[in-house]
């Protein structure tokens, strides 16, 4: 009944808590948590960069388009576009750090695969061979983004604007957004507003999950939870209370029953929090550890607090049987 009850409701909470760290895994690897700030010729690289010192932004850089094309020697009719960028604009992609340290272009997963290379080889084109240093995932799944077909390079912040400023904040922080602002150079002549979109917007403008970020474990679940099991060690006891009255009338004392009845207690309460926590450890199992191991501390800490509940519950319980009371309970045995 430990088991059922009380770890029926944090395992449940523990594995709805896994679901919304992978449902926002998902969100962030679609590039949902990901802003662009556009303004052709407007974005400061230096300051786009910077963007990484804020609270929450994973990653941030700048994004321009040029006038030179690669053309690949197995498909010369279909030019490949060709965008710089500034360093540690490979974050915001995903490559990984040190996978793009080598000279060379990024291309996208499916671009890579038509043009029949991989990275740290070399992709022919009518002009010479250009080396590829990475390759990243950027799939069709909702994402605005020309990168979906295109090369791109690093290129050194020298002064010269970029035309879209990429920054991946998470958690959420709507300062962090507002921040994007702060990298527009001063507007010169008439031309297009400002814009700020979303990388994809298919999973909505925000996060959302049965819970957020704040906690693992809902304080109503540990209340309700620990109210279970007080009550479970309560009823255990009185249950028994016909035995229990006639061995305090015989001599025993209620100290003794007391030590007797925890001792039992720990009997069932000690297992049934082992079952809790491998039942935890196996719904939690597909995330990563840095994710898991935060919700396993939690629902050990939840169990340790229900089974002093169920403790205190078996001492109320002993409390409450009264030598006295005897033979009404041998009438009211069943």
């Amino acid at each position: 009944m430990f088991v059922l009850l009380v770890g029926g409701l944090l395992v449940a909470a523990a594995g709805q808590r896994a679901a919304d760290v992978r449902q926002a895994e998902r969100f962030v690897a679609a590039g949902a948590a990901t802003s662009i700030e556009r303004s052709d010729g407007r974005i400061d690289g230096r300051s786009c960069s910077r963007l990484v010192e804020l609270p929450n932004v994973v990653a941030a850089g700048a994004v321009r388009r040029t006038e030179a094309e690669l053309v690949p020697a197995v498909t010369p009719r279909s030019p490949v576009p060709l965008f710089e960028v500034s360093p540690g604009f490979e974050r915001v992609l995903g490559v990984a750090p040190g996978r793009s340290g080598s000279p060379g272009v990024l291309l996208p997963r499916g671009l890579a695969g038509a043009l029949g290379v991989g990275a740290g080889e070399d992709l022919a084109t009518a002009d010479a061979p250009v080396p590829v240093a990475a390759v990243y995932d950027h799939p069709e799944d909702g994402r605005v983004s020309p990168l979906s077909w295109a090369a791109v390079g690093v290129a050194p912040l020298d002064g010269r604007p970029f035309d879209e400023c990429w920054t991946t904040i998470w958690p959420e922080d709507e300062a962090s957004v507002a921040a994007l602002s702060a990298t527009l150079l001063p507007k010169v002549g008439d031309g297009e507003p400002p814009t700020l979109r979303q990388l994809n917007g298919t999973f909505g403008a925000t996060f959302s999950a049965t819970r957020r970020a704040d906690g693992v474990v809902p304080s109503s679940v540990e209340s309700f939870a620990a109210a279970v099991a007080a009550v479970l060690g309560c009823t255990i006891v009185l249950r028994r209370r016909l035995a229990l009255a006639s061995d305090r009338h015989v001599g025993v004392t209620r100290s003794a029953q007391l030590a007797t009845q925890l001792a039992q207690g720990v009997t069932w309460i000690l297992p049934g929090a082992v079952v809790i926590v491998l039942a935890t450890l196996l719904v939690t199992g597909p995330l990563s550890a840095g994710d898991r191991w935060p919700i396993i501390a939690e629902v050990v800490v939840r169990t340790a607090a229900a089974a002093a509940a169920a403790l205190g519950g078996i001492t109320v319980g002993v409390s409450c049987v009264r030598e006295r009371s005897l033979l009404r309970y041998f009438k009211e045995r069943r």
